[in-house]
């Protein structure tokens, strides 16, 4: 009887106590989600961090809805220098606190406005100036444990928010300025694996972003060899849709003279998919609208190492389609002297309209539907329209379907040409077959102008200036003995000519022949030198 007692009333004692310790966690619970409690939670996480990193820290506030949600406004950190570290006005999180406990990281939403950061390091310094945070919650511990952990970090991110979020870097250890501002984004994603590079977003939109970097510095990290800068996660990305709006990127190099530029008013993918371990990358559409982009190449070539070996790419890219409508590219290269005519090292093309069907790019083989191509350089040449279907491996080059036209030309049919080897055309130029048909084609001398400057000296711009010449011929066989079964040329005010021939060693000029058969033709008295053979 007194051991039931004993029990009943240490029975009721225990009771006591869990009613007790309920009702001082529920009190707890309410008193910290009082307006008063998150004050005190706020002054209290500020004190904390002030004493942790012994720097200047506010906060303004910190609210919070357990265990689903929490924002903190107004925060300012100072570095060791006294200067901005980091400004926000709000930081929002919308997480499972309930997973967190199991060690599952679950965020719903990440929300930046007004976000500000300003990140440093002097010439003198190597470390940047956030450093002495990763010290304080890290015991400044070198990275050395024998046996770490590889498994997945556990972290689910559906959705990413900012709202001007602002950065400034400036590194005069290695001579970097960069700046950097997001005006809004909007990223849904279904799968978040930063330490595995793995991303797959459903949804991301971004609008006035603005990119400039510029280095003054030789970049002398290649000579430290012993550097270890192999990756250990290769990034894998898939997205539904990418929608990019007024992108203004530059990136200047003041050593080498490699100027990068891109004011792109709209660009938009779908259905991306980028696996850089496999060497694979698709895309179902590609739109580029209303966009400028210039790059000038640098002063001069890097100088190649000791090992020169290149290993050969493996890529696989297909993009389904692509549409471009009114975009510039500017291209100029240093290393080039600027020529006449079209220039292929100093472009300025405008205009610029591009329409296709799918596109495929292997190491050995190029497919690609060209449905509309149009663009205008600042030497004058200009393509009105293009379409041809083009096919290329390692066996041949085929173009079908072929119509070019500017504003006095066209160009139309087909081109073929098979070999065994590419690197042996001239040598076995018996083993390539050539097949090229162009029915009522037409050239204009002012395209020749602009297109081989060298034709001004057999064609002089006083004399020729906007001929054209009409065009129809058929050339098939191989480069060691071509059959050009009819030739029909008529221009040059009055110029007809009707002819067959047999070419040889077409790949050797010391060794090149020709019967040609002409019929059926007039030549105006002040034409024939341009038909003479010299």
């Amino acid at each position: 009887m007194a051991i039931k007692r004993i029990l009943k009333k240490t029975g009721k004692v225990f009771i006591y106590i869990l009613c007790v310790i309920l009702i001082i966690i529920i009190s707890v619970v309410i008193f910290i989600n009082t307006n008063y409690g998150k004050k005190i939670i706020t002054e209290k996480v500020q004190l904390y961090l002030q004493k942790k990193l012994h720097t200047t820290i506010t906060i303004a506030s910190i609210d919070y809805r357990l265990p689903k949600w929490i924002e903190i406004t107004g925060i300012y950190v100072e570095d060791l220098h006294k200067d901005t570290l980091l400004y926000g006005e709000r930081l929002s999180v919308d997480l499972d606190m309930l997973k967190l406990i199991k060690g599952n990281t679950y965020i719903q939403k990440v929300e930046f406005k007004n976000i500000y950061a300003n990140i440093s390091r002097t010439e003198n310094d190597s470390l940047f100036n956030y450093q002495f945070i990763i010290n304080a919650f890290s015991g400044n511990k070198p990275d050395n444990q024998v046996n770490k952990d590889t498994a997945a970090l556990k972290l689910t991110l559906k959705k990413l928010i900012f709202n001007n979020v602002r950065l400034n870097f400036n590194d005069k250890y290695t001579g970097t300025n960069i700046t950097a501002r997001i005006g809004e984004l909007n990223a849904e994603i279904n799968k978040f694996q930063p330490d595995r590079l793995q991303f797959e977003i459903d949804k991301f939109s971004t609008s006035g972003v603005d990119f400039s970097m510029i280095t003054y510095k030789s970049d002398t990290s290649q000579n430290n060899s012993s550097k270890d800068t192999t990756d250990k996660n290769a990034l894998w990305l898939t997205a539904n849709q990418f929608d990019l709006r007024n992108v203004n990127v530059s990136v200047k190099n003041e050593v080498n003279g490699m100027y990068y530029a891109n004011w792109l008013q709209h660009l938009s993918l779908s259905k991306t998919n980028l696996d850089m371990a496999k060497q694979t990358a698709s895309l179902n559409t590609l739109v580029l609208d209303s966009s400028f982009i210039k790059f000038i190449s640098p002063k001069e070539s890097p100088k190649p190492s000791q090992d020169t070996s290149v290993s050969a790419t493996a890529w696989n890219i297909q993009v389904n389609q692509i549409y471009m409508a009114d975009n510039q590219l500017q291209f100029d290269n240093n290393a080039s002297p600027i020529k006449d005519g079209l220039d292929f090292s100093h472009l300025d093309v405008k205009r610029i309209n591009l329409n296709t069907g799918i596109i495929k790019y292997s190491a050995d083989s190029i497919i690609a539907d060209i449905n509309q191509l149009a663009f205008a350089d600042k030497s004058g040449f200009q393509i009105d329209t293009t379409h041809a279907g083009i096919s290329y491996n390692n066996k041949g080059v085929k173009v079908r379907e072929l119509y070019i036209r500017t504003p006095q030309s066209v160009i139309k049919n087909t081109l073929e040409l098979e070999y065994d080897d590419i690197k042996q055309i001239t040598a076995v130029p018996q083993n390539t077959l050539v097949n090229v048909k162009l029915d009522n084609s037409i050239i204009a001398i002012n395209d020749l102008y602009t297109l081989m400057p060298s034709v001004k000296k057999s064609l002089p711009r006083q004399k020729f200036l906007n001929s054209t010449i009409h065009l129809n011929t058929e050339v098939r066989g191989n480069l060691q003995l071509l059959y050009v079964p009819f030739l029909q040329l008529r221009g040059f005010d009055g110029t007809m000519i009707n002819a067959k021939a047999i070419l040889y060693n077409v790949t050797d000029s010391k060794r090149l022949g020709y019967d040609i058969n002409v019929f059926n033709t007039t030549i105006p008295k002040g034409h024939t030198k341009i038909f003479t053979t010299r």
